[in-house]
């Protein structure tokens, strides 16, 4: 016969106290107003262990109103649990701060689709509940949802900045900074036109990157030339794109993405050209590890597990009843690369 587990009244008799003291220990209700000694605490948590006690998580969530459970919810079509996806070093960060601050951690992965996207919610209930707050990421963070949980009070912190008018909480990089960053290493090597590559989709952290670029040029000044600036998808650049740019004058080309800049060396090997010896590349965040042909590359690393863990802490601040809006911007750290040549004169 299995042995019966021990209940709360079995940790009183043991510690000899009432089950009322026990459940505010559990709870942790031992502040300045319910005086409870140290020494007492101690005893019920030393019969706790004695005893094998663990709290049952729904009445503890009953009497608490807190589970002591974070959720992640990601906006992407594959939710990032392979090591070589963007966001797994993110996710890392996660669950080691997740631990770190005494909570479990819940993986919303099932996708639940509403107009082509994923979706918090489902028949207009929230799903995201289960947790007491939750985290909620991708590259096109739904703005509508996001102003939904808050005005409905969904205590939540989002990886990366959200265009919406709700002061929500949020964990970003200064992909602007990094930027200009690079485009005044590029003018340290005598480069002064320098044209930009970027992706169609014009994302939020895609925009902070080209307002680095245009910062950079007014602040460095350097005259903007918008020919330079193109936005093209990786499948469709041609050599011919590349030759224009390099007739034009452009003797560095920055690209916002990692695809980008693969197509753009693929165009160059075209046309016998290659970098930086024809001309100066860099990369606007660091490329995964996957693209062999740019591991030399000039370029700025983004800072993926700091970025989890922050989001963690602030959320922990957010359920701890921190006024908001919550905001923290991480710096990212400059790779020099070797495909940045100074310029003859």
């Amino acid at each position: 016969m299995a042995k019966r587990r021990p209940r709360q009244v079995d940790v009183a008799k043991h510690a000899g106290v009432s089950p009322a003291i026990v459940s505010l220990v559990l709870n942790g209700k031992t502040d300045d107003k319910i005086r409870i000694s140290p020494q007492t605490v101690e005893r019920v948590k030393a019969s706790m262990r004695e005893l094998g006690y663990m709290p049952n998580p729904i009445a503890r969530s009953l009497a608490t109103g807190h589970n002591r459970i974070l959720g992640v919810f990601t906006y992407e079509s594959v939710f990032p649990l392979q090591s070589e996806n963007f966001y797994f070093p993110v996710l890392v960060g996660i669950e080691d701060e997740v631990e770190a601050q005494d909570y479990d951690l819940l993986l919303f992965t099932r996708s639940r689709r509403y107009a082509g996207r994923r979706s918090v919610y489902r028949d207009g209930v929230n799903q995201l509940l289960m947790a007491d707050g939750s985290i909620v990421f991708g590259r096109d963070v739904a703005a509508d949802e996001v102003a939904r949980l808050h005005d409905e009070g969904y205590p939540f912190v989002s990886i990366g900045r959200v265009e919406t008018d709700r002061p929500i909480s949020y964990v970003a990089t200064d992909y602007a900074g990094a930027t200009f960053e690079v485009i005044e290493y590029l003018v340290g090597h005598a480069h002064r036109s320098i044209a930009y590559l970027g992706a169609p989709d014009r994302s939020v952290s895609y925009r902070d990157r080209e307002g680095g670029y245009r910062m950079a040029h007014e602040h460095l000044g350097l005259a903007l030339d918008e020919r330079r600036v193109r936005y093209v998808d990786p499948e469709t650049l041609r050599a011919d794109d590349l030759q224009a740019l390099l007739d034009g004058g452009a003797t560095a080309i920055v690209c916002e993405h990692h695809r980008l800049a693969v197509a753009l060396l693929r165009v160059a090997r075209q046309l016998g050209l290659s970098a930086p010896r024809d001309f100066s590349l860099a990369l606007l965040g660091e490329p995964p590890r996957a693209a062999d042909s740019l591991a030399n590359c000039t370029t700025f690393r983004i800072p993926l597990y700091a970025i989890g863990v922050e989001a963690v802490r602030l959320l922990a601040r957010v359920l701890d009843g921190h006024e908001g809006p919550l905001r923290s911007t991480l710096s990212c750290d400059f790779v020099s690369g070797h495909t940045v040549a100074t310029l003859a004169p």
